[in-house]
């Protein structure tokens, strides 16, 4: 099931700067919200309070109703609600499937269940459509792979909402063409190490924070603009 979101006149300060200006908006479950606006208006911020990251300096954020200030993003994560970096949170020198796990080891007894976190790992990969062994080291993964596994992490956590945080340019391809973008991508990689030097991951000018909300709805709002510059749109999950 998924959650409701209420940000009631949300305001964040850093130092003298006021990032954050009164943001006051809903998230209904069931549908795919697009945060939109120009660098430094504040998408990564407000997401990040919404996650348990920052804490807003004034106003109230309400999770089906009632007013929640998670102590961290640990906190957030147990209500539901997990963040996908715009960089990436992993550790090159780990495989995907201890990524994945990292701070959240299974155990068998006193010991780290490896068979059981690299079985639920490929099931998680497999949703995404990354066909990648667990035992994969992430240092071993284009740029779009790693996204992908940033994705599965957040499903492995059983996230009610889902936001994501990444620049346009990140995910250019379409789910159809998925594959062959990925294959350029190693290509490219593959390229790149042959001449000693490292690839240049994809950017773009534009940063997108996306809310992914799993229920289904039928209703369709018009986005809304912000005193902070943001614009909020959505559609229903297909």
């Amino acid at each position: 099931m998924s959650l409701a979101v209420r940000f009631d006149d949300i305001r964040k300060d850093f130092g003298p700067v006021r990032v954050l200006h009164g943001v006051s908006f809903d998230l209904a479950p069931g549908r795919i919200y697009g945060l939109l606006g120009e660098n430094g208006a504040g998408k990564s911020t407000l997401m990040k309070i919404l996650a348990g990251y920052e804490t807003a300096t004034e106003g109230t954020v309400l999770i089906d109703g009632h007013a929640r200030q998670f102590d961290g993003s640990r906190d957030a994560e147990a209500a539901g609600i997990v963040l996908i970096h715009q960089e990436f949170n992993l550790a090159e020198h780990l495989t995907i499937a201890q990524n994945m796990y990292l701070g959240h080891e299974k155990r068998k007894g006193l010991f780290v269940d490896d068979t059981a976190m690299r079985s639920e790992a490929k099931r998680y990969l497999e949703q995404v459509g990354l066909h990648r062994h667990p035992d994969t080291k992430v240092r071993d993964l284009i740029v779009a792979e790693k996204q992908m596994v940033e994705i599965a992490k957040a499903l492995s956590r059983r996230a009610r909402l889902r936001l994501h945080c990444w620049k346009t340019g990140r995910f250019r391809s379409l789910p159809s063409d998925r594959k062959l973008h990925l294959r350029w991508q190693r290509r490219r990689a593959h390229r790149a190490r042959a001449r000693g030097t490292r690839p240049m991951a994809d950017s773009g000018s534009e940063t997108r924070c996306r809310v992914y909300s799993p229920a289904r709805s039928s209703s369709c709002a018009p986005g809304r603009g912000f005193r902070s510059g943001l614009s909020l749109r959505s559609i229903p999950v297909p």
